[in-house]
């Protein structure tokens, strides 16, 4: 691991023990969800079977965030989901997660910068329902779930494809996805830290240019 991660992380979590000791009154959107908190990180052994399972290879910011600062929770909005909710957007358009492709991961995903809503109802086949087979393509195929923004917005980070390793939010109601204009999982969290710490309304946060 490069010096310039491990300086990024220990800021990251120095910036997280700042607000954690912010007064209640300060905190910001989705402080009730997560608290300011982290899960505890994963073990090597389980990112490593996660990796294996799916046949991905986790963004390298990504996966020491997992297994150096937490498996989720203080974040973006409502937090940072953990590592086994991976699934948390694309599952709405299954029944259940038995149903999930096993190469979900594995496949390319479609998300890409600049997409119009035009050229996105066209990737899912037109409206008012999309068209498309769940099974053999999917819209967020090649991401992982990262975090609820509310209502039936998430932000996915894609893990395989021309633009692994960026976050995108995305609307569950077929609007086309917005990229972060963070490069990678760690700079889009410790902008997020920025910031709350700066007292900003993160309400758009992951959008702003």
């Amino acid at each position: 691991m490069d010096d310039a991660l491990d300086e990024q992380l220990a800021r990251i979590s120095q910036k997280l023990r700042i607000v954690q000791q912010r007064p209640a009154a300060r905190k910001a959107l989705g402080e009730r969800e997560h608290g300011y908190q982290l899960a505890p990180c994963l073990p090597e052994a389980e990112v490593q079977s996660f990796e294996w399972t799916h046949n991905v290879v986790l963004p390298e910011d990504y996966r020491a965030f997992l297994t150096r600062i937490g498996n989720g929770g203080a974040g973006p909005y409502y937090g940072v989901l953990p590592l086994e909710r991976w699934a948390a957007a694309p599952l709405e358009y299954f029944e259940d997660a038995r149903e999930l492709p096993p190469d979900l991961l594995a496949r390319d995903s479609p998300l890409r910068d600049g997409l119009t809503g035009i050229d996105w109802l066209e990737l899912l086949g037109g409206a008012p329902q999309p068209r498309f087979d769940p099974q053999k393509w999917h819209p967020y195929q090649g991401a992982i779930t990262i975090s609820r923004l509310g209502a039936t917005y998430y932000a996915l980070l894609v893990v395989t494809g021309v633009t692994r390793g960026r976050v995108c939010s995305v609307d569950l109601d077929m609007q086309a996805p917005k990229f972060a204009p963070q490069r990678g999982f760690l700079d889009w969290y410790e902008a997020w830290l920025d910031d709350t710490l700066s007292g900003k309304d993160i309400g758009a946060f992951g959008n702003r240019k």
